[in-house]
């Protein structure tokens, strides 16, 4: 039995020209290109960093053979919701350094974490790299946005006899309590983040 890890999308086959593989991976940036700007509004000028997040969100999303998982597509498009309420009716190519350091400065001021503001800073840099790819942009603004400092938190590890005792508790529990006995002591002897190990499927 094959299993599927949740987020992944079947492969999608499609016909091409090309003789050699080189070939072959030009033809197949040319049609993710394509894909990508299709349906963008034609207004004679570059659009507007809203519209074309929309369309890089909308591509991720649909495209099979995109790259990303859906997950990380639904953190994109939650840091895309404040690009855009800060510079969504700027045109793609009028984004300057000075707009996205004020961005981050007003992210921080209102106490986010320098991680997730960097964070942020990386989701924008992914969609103004695919306009550049699409002839959208010359350059990149966000290449000269030095990343925030972040200080990694030093979290306690538990003890032995301290995880013997969270085990016990969790088999007392009268709801489950063997299943989360066992999901404790997966966690602990595989290494597993949590999760990795709720996307474990049984294999036959």
């Amino acid at each position: 039995m094959q299993t599927r890890v949740s987020g992944e999308r079947s492969a999608r086959r499609i016909p091409l020209k090309a003789t050699t593989l080189e070939l072959a991976r030009d033809e197949m940036a040319d049609f993710k290109k394509k894909k990508r700007i299709e349906g963008l509004p034609n207004t004679g000028f570059r659009p507007l960093l809203s519209d074309y997040a929309d369309k890089y969100l909308e591509f991720h999303r649909t495209a099979s053979d995109s790259g990303k998982k859906a997950r990380t597509i639904d953190r994109e498009g939650h840091s895309l919701v404040h690009w855009k309420a800060a510079i969504g009716n700027v045109r793609l190519d009028k984004i300057t350094k000075p707009m996205i350091t004020g961005f981050v400065k007003a992210r921080l001021a209102v106490g986010l974490k320098p991680r997730t503001v960097n964070i942020d800073v990386i989701v924008l840099r992914s969609v103004l790299k695919e306009a550049k790819d699409d002839g959208l942009i010359a350059h990149l603004p966000t290449d000269d946005v030095r990343p925030r400092t972040v200080k990694t938190p030093i979290r306690p590890l538990l003890s032995p006899s301290a995880f013997e005792e969270l085990c016990k508790g969790a088999a007392q529990c009268r709801k489950n309590g063997t299943q989360l006995l066992d999901y404790l002591r997966l966690l602990a002897y595989s290494g597993a983040r949590r999760d990795e190990a709720l996307a474990l499927t049984g294999m036959m």
